[in-house]
């Protein structure tokens, strides 16, 4: 329960930093003892996107279209490929198919 809080809460404050990941998924998720306490950390940002600005100066764009993520954890609207910008709500999505698997 409480790995499930600290993940949302590394969520949140991903997205406050304006950013997507896009890929949430158990591969992603490293937990590490800190002080003998388990602590979870996001990690790979390969797929990130940025909503405002720019991620670096060599910033890569996906051309549209283009099938990204892990299909078993994506949101319907992220797997679609409608054309349509997906938001944080997808990363939201992915956390949730993660969680329900913990506790399945």
């Amino acid at each position: 329960m409480r790995l499930g809080l600290e993940l949302s809460a590394a969520l949140e404050y991903l997205h406050q930093q304006k950013l997507i990941h896009r890929d949430i998924k158990p591969s992603n998720i490293l937990v590490t003892l800190h002080d003998g306490v388990p602590v979870p950390k996001v990690i790979d940002f390969g797929i990130a996107k940025a909503t405002e600005g720019r991620l670096t100066n060599a910033t890569i764009y996906t051309q549209l279209h283009q099938f990204i993520g892990t299909p078993a954890y994506m949101s319907p609207e992220q797997a679609e490929m409608s054309g349509l910008d997906i938001d944080t709500r997808s990363d939201i999505y992915s956390l949730g198919v993660l969680l329900y698997e913990l506790l399945a």
